[in-house]
């Protein structure tokens, strides 16, 4: 957590409210599947930690925080509504979801 509030600082907080930032996404298209699969266990802790620091910092009415989705882990991503989600990203979701 303390790297998360050093981070935010850093990289947000010094900079407001001159750079208007709106969203914060931790991680990059991290996928159970793929040569990031190493990296899942560690997103959920990631974004909670830069989740509770950008509160602590007074942001969290004003930055959201997300990640990104790897498209190969939707079945069929056209048309998007159409979607569904492969079965190695639900678990994933639900950690994100109940975090």
């Amino acid at each position: 957590m303390e790297h998360a509030k050093w981070w935010v600082q850093k990289n947000v907080k010094d900079f407001w409210p001159d750079v208007k930032i709106k969203y914060i996404v931790v991680g990059n298209e991290i996928s159970p599947v793929t040569d990031t699969s190493y990296l899942t266990s560690f997103l959920v802790p990631a974004m909670v930690n830069i989740y509770r620091a950008v509160g602590e910092a007074g942001l969290g009415n004003d930055i959201k925080v997300s990640t990104s989705v790897d498209m190969t882990l939707i079945g069929n991503s056209y048309p998007p509504s159409q979607g569904p989600l492969g079965t190695m990203l639900c678990g994933l979701l639900i950690r994100l979801l109940g975090s």
